[in-house]
Order: structure tokens, then sequence, then C-alpha cells
């Protein structure tokens, strides 16, 4: 037996005798990402329930109505969550054991909040769903392009053992230049049973113009599929990754606080929103009302399933707009536009807004 097998079959024997947590929620993910019909009601049910809990179990929503409708509700942002920190916290799960999930403050001040068990597994199951979309399955051998935090933060550090039953290793993305590019080419090209290749979508661009400048061949390395994230994958960078490893590669939208927002398609290429684990909003970049379908606004969203920390109608900081999907895949709502940070707007003399290039 292989040792993908053996990963897998350990992963879902544990979550068998455990109640099979992680098979619901998959099968709950692809159930409401296929029915088009299922959705707002399934929304309503998960949003009736997390308000009710916020409101009863948190200091900073305790004022709010339990039948109010969410749009009465206050936006938050990261700023509002770490001045009232221990407000957003469920009384329910203090002095419980939760997991902290931080980002590492690349575009500003570090940003943490905890998250529940069964918010971790609806989590886990939505990368294990998403990342199937290039082929990943449970224990496949992959490679993480990532900041390693070993001397920085450990606890945002994966640990030996993690990693192994992950069947992971860890590519550093600190340093980019031809050493490290050649290290990392030589590890693709004597392990060949690393078949998924996930990060930084420039990182994983400029390891494949270096591979191209070394003449290697896609028959060179056992790589399946490509999954980039963090930032945009431009035309360019998608053919070159495409025809050094000569295998799909596809994109997301996610964060460290929520998880797996949107994820591309591979059957009509936009961006499919992950209606079944958040609740989203586009509103205007200058006032809390939402904007016109089809017109670029504030991503807000609302996490469904973070019950320790609630985050309703958080302001992601992202610019974007929604549109239907008339997929034959998927039935969810796709990201019509992703359009860069509102940090980074620039107005014209006016005070008009200068639309980003990033879609």
């Amino acid at each position: 037996m292989t040792s993908f097998n053996v990963r897998g079959a350990v992963f879902w024997g544990l979550d068998y005798f455990s109640g099979s947590p992680f098979r619901r929620h998959l099968n709950n993910i692809r159930l409401i990402s296929q029915n088009e019909n299922l959705i707002p009601e399934h929304q309503a049910r998960q949003l009736q329930l997390l308000l009710c809990h916020a409101v009863q179990t948190t200091d900073f929503y305790n004022n709010r109505s339990v039948n109010e409708a969410i749009t009465g509700f206050p936006i938050i942002n990261k700023n509002i969550i770490r001045e009232s920190f221990a407000q957003f916290q469920s009384s329910v799960f203090k002095n419980k054991k939760l997991k902290v999930m931080q980002t590492s403050g690349s575009t500003g001040t570090p940003f943490q909040v905890v998250q529940n068990s069964s918010k971790r597994q609806r989590a886990l199951a939505e990368l294990i769903e998403f990342n199937s979309l290039v082929g990943y399955r449970v224990g496949t051998r992959h490679a993480l392009f990532r900041t390693l935090f070993r001397t920085i933060d450990p606890r945002l550090h994966k640990n030996s053992v993690k990693r192994f039953m992950q069947n992971e290793i860890e590519f550093d993305v600190r340093i980019q230049d031809q050493a490290s590019f050649e290290q990392q080419r030589q590890t693709l090209l004597k392990d060949k049973h690393i078949e998924i290749l996930t990060g930084y979508s420039s990182v994983i661009y400029n390891l494949a113009r270096y591979i191209i400048s070394q003449r290697d061949t896609p028959t060179a390395f056992g790589v399946k599929g490509v999954l980039c994230f963090a930032e945009p994958l431009f035309p360019k960078m998608r053919d070159t990754i495409q025809n050094v490893f000569n295998c799909p590669v596809l994109s997301r939208y996610s964060n460290q606080e929520c998880g797996v927002l949107a994820y591309e398609c591979p059957t009509c290429n936009r961006f499919h929103l992950n209606t079944a684990s958040y609740f989203f909003e586009i509103l205007e970049l200058d006032r809390d009302k939402q904007t016109t379908p089809g017109t670029s606004g504030r991503i807000v969203v609302t996490d469904l399933y973070n019950y320790a920390m609630p985050m309703i109608r958080y302001d992601t900081g992202d610019i974007g707009s929604m549109g239907r999907s008339n997929c034959s895949q998927f039935a969810t709502p796709i990201l019509q536009s992703l359009e860069g940070r509102k940090l980074d707007c620039v107005y014209d003399t006016a005070g008009r807004w200068m639309r980003h290039l990033r879609q």
C-alpha cells in the first residue's frame, strides 16, 4: 500500500471513529455548492443560529436582538476586533482549547482570531474539497510555498510530525534568488512523488521561469496540479507555470481569519463564492449600503461556522463585485471581480475612485 493510501485511510478512519465530522462538513459543502435552490435556505438557517448565539453569548453583540436581521448588525473590521478582542469571544468557549489563527502582518499589524473545533473542521473540509480541483487528495505529497516562522513566531510553524502526517514539504519564500530556486528545483527533480504545488502565485511563477532557464521538460517532474493564492494569478503567470509542469493551474481567494472564500472553477474559469460556509455582501466604498448587482464595493463576510468568535459582517478590506453563475459544475454565485485592497485605493482630485487593474 502506498504512503498516500495509508495517510488517507488513517485520516478517514479516525474521522469515522470520531463521528465523521469532516465527512459531514465535506458532504454539506458539496451539496450546497452544486444546488442553487439549497443556498438561501441553508444560509438563512445558519445565520439565524449564528446571530442568536452571538447575541446570547458575547459582550460585543449582547445589545442586539435575537430577532434582528443581519443588516442591523454593525460592520466590523480588524481594528475593531483588535480593540475589543475579549468582547467578541463567546462565553460558551472561554477556557476551552481553541485554535489561534494569526496573520503574519505582511500588509500591516499582525491580527488574530480564535476558532472552535467545528469551525476548524469546516475550514479543513473546504481545503480538501477545493484543493481537489487540481488533483489533491488527503495524503497527496505536496509542496507548500510559505514564509517559515520557525525563528519569528513558533505558533505559526507546523511541526515535523504534522508535516509528515500531511505529507507536506515546505519551501521558504523569504529568499528568492538563484540558489533558493535551484534548491527547490533539485527537490522537485529528485522527489517525483511531489504532485501538488501550493502557495504564492509570484513565487511559483518565478520558480517556473528559473526552471525554463534550466531547460527542464515537464516529464522531469511529478507535479500534477498547482494551486495559487494570496496574490493575483495573471494570465502570463498561469501560462508560464502550465508550460513548465503541463498540469492544471488554479487560484483561490482566502484569508487566514476565515478560510476559503472563493475558488477558481476549472469548468467556467470564474471564482465561485463559498456560500456553503460564508454569507457575502458587497457594500459601497464610503457607506454601509449594498451596491447594485455587478458593481464593485467592499467585500463583507459573515463566517457562518465560527462560534468561538462570531465574525458578523466582517469587512475583509478587499474590493470586488458579485454576479450570478451559469456554470455546469458549481451553482454558487461568482466573484465577478477582485480588485485589490481598500487601503490601496487611489482617488482623483474630484474624490472619485480610480479602479484597480486586478480582475
